[in-house]
């Protein structure tokens, strides 16, 4: 019809032989109604159902009869059906527990006051600002319905109101969380939700420790309001700096132990030359002194004439030992790899003179020469890939990472379930590989650069290596810090994490 009483009618929402569902505008009240007709005189149900005036149930707002029609008008429901609220994505946990808690809290009371809807179907609850949830007493969609049934009034072979309101939070808990309707399958909510909340959701469905009623399923949810829904930033940053924290000793003792030795090498270096040095200015001192008291003229002269020879041969000596002095600086001030090599070949260079010895000659003519710089490279090349696959096996054994279990976190996948022991380790070569392969291309360009060092020409040819080796390192050190920012930024879920397909969930 074109109106029912002051009602003008819009359209149709469901249009069957025996129950209708129209859209009308309500002039008195400036707003859009629906209106539900059916054949026969008004059930008491609904004469009860006027009365309500709860937000979360629709008002009514008149009614008669129209042919052979009864007819009752509501207010509009606000927000959206819930079907609708899911159509382009799931939502997490930390939304959907509003919406949950205020169905629940709905149930409880219309089950205490007799009033649960004959009929419960998933297109029956609407969601609107903030998670308020309104319940509808009628199924308006004129679609395929869910699994939802139509309960006869009296029926004892029916589920009782509280059974058919648990099963209801079990369908919308589905839909909200999974993006879609089920019926069957595992026995429990398909994911990535904290433990407690995985474990409250699962009594929802068929079990011995089912829900009993919708009230202790919404006392659970306010208790487990109080407890952590997602991972912060601030837990985020707790792991990482336990990660750091933890990983820090054992990768200097990794990595570290050849520039140890190298400092220790340069300093007895030092002490040695320096006490050459000072050998060799007293003894050409005393030569000096002597043939000055000689009292052949021949041999005083010869004296004076050998003093500056001499005297060119301690200067050398000196500059040995400052060049030492400054080496063994070098290494005390930085332990960074590419900024020790781009500082020792400065020194290096700048050391000049035809007379001089290099630092690698006085390295290979001491009586127990340490490793070369190339050697020195090979061994951080191993050493880098045995960090790789030392970390790739904790977060393998860990499912994920020790450090999370240490800050209550754990990695699941998109289902809920714990990561595999495969997916463990993926997770943290994926973390790792880009970073380490800079550091290894990092390593070896300064192999390639440093096996030919003492050769001043290769050194001048070769300057790119070195630098790119320098660029490298800082590559993956921002890389990695780079990372860092992004776990923070978004602490749930990582570049990595987004790659494989999973989240990070409270314990």
């Amino acid at each position: 019809p074109a109106s029912i009483g002051r009602l003008q009618v819009l359209g149709a929402l469901r249009d069957s032989p025996d129950f209708r569902v129209l859209l009308a505008y309500d002039p008195a009240l400036n707003r859009r109604v629906w209106i539900t007709m059916h054949v026969g005189a008004a059930r008491p149900d609904e004469v009860r159902q006027r009365e309500i005036t709860r937000l979360s149930r629709l008002r009514w707002v008149g009614g008669g009869t129209e042919n052979d029609w009864h007819w009752d008008a509501w207010l509009a429901p606000l927000g959206v059906p819930l079907r609708q609220l899911v159509q382009q994505q799931r939502l997490a946990w930390h939304d959907a527990a509003a919406i949950l808690e205020n169905l629940a809290h709905e149930l409880v009371i219309s089950v205490e006051e007799g009033l649960l809807p004959e009929q419960l179907h998933l297109d029956q609850v609407w969601v609107g600002a903030e998670g308020k949830v309104q319940l509808l007493s009628f199924c308006w969609s004129d679609g395929p319905g869910d699994e939802g049934t139509a309960v006869a009034a009296h029926d004892k072979s029916q589920p009782s109101p509280d059974d058919r309101a648990v099963d209801l939070l079990r369908r919308v808990a589905v839909i909200l969380l999974e993006g879609q309707p089920r019926e069957g399958g595992e026995a429990r909510v398909r994911a990535p939700l904290p433990r407690s909340v995985a474990a409250a959701l699962s009594r929802l469905f068929p079990g011995p420790n089912r829900w009993s009623t919708p009230k202790e399923f919404r006392d659970e949810l306010r208790r487990l309001a109080g407890q952590p829904d997602e991972v912060t930033r601030g837990r985020r940053f707790g792991q990482i700096v336990v990660m750091l924290l933890g990983a820090l000793p054992f990768s200097l003792c990794l990595l570290a132990q050849p520039f140890l030795g190298e400092l220790c090498q340069d300093l007895f270096r030092w002490q040695e030359l320096e006490t050459q040095a000072q050998r060799m200015q007293r003894v050409a001192a005393a030569d000096l002194a002597l043939g000055m008291l000689n009292p052949d003229p021949q041999v005083r002269l010869t004296a004076v004439l050998r003093w500056p020879a001499e005297q060119q041969k301690i200067d050398a000596a000196q500059r040995e030992v400052e060049h030492a002095k400054a080496l063994r600086d070098i290494r005390l001030r930085t332990m960074f790899p590419p900024l020790r090599r781009a500082l020792e070949h400065q020194v290096t260079e700048q050391k000049g003179g035809e007379g001089s010895i290099s630092v690698g000659a006085e390295f290979h003519e001491s009586n127990s020469p340490p490793l070369t710089p190339a050697a020195q490279a090979r061994k951080r090349i191993w050493l880098l890939l045995l960090l790789a696959g030392v970390w790739s096996l904790s977060t393998a054994i860990f499912h994920g990472g020790w450090s999370f279990r240490v800050v209550g976190v754990q990695v699941v996948r998109e289902d809920g379930r714990p990561v595999d022991v495969v997916r463990g380790a993926a997770r943290g070569l994926l973390f790792w590989a880009p970073i380490l392969t800079l550091w290894f291309l990092a390593e070896l360009f300064g192999h390639w650069y440093w096996r030919d060092w003492l050769d001043v020409e290769h050194r001048r040819s070769a300057m790119w290596l070195l630098w790119a080796s320098v660029y490298l390192w800082r590559a993956g050190a921002v890389l990695l810090l780079a990372y860092l920012v992004a776990a923070l930024w978004q602490p749930q879920r990582a570049p990595h994490d987004r790659i494989l397909g999973t989240y990070i969930v409270p314990r």
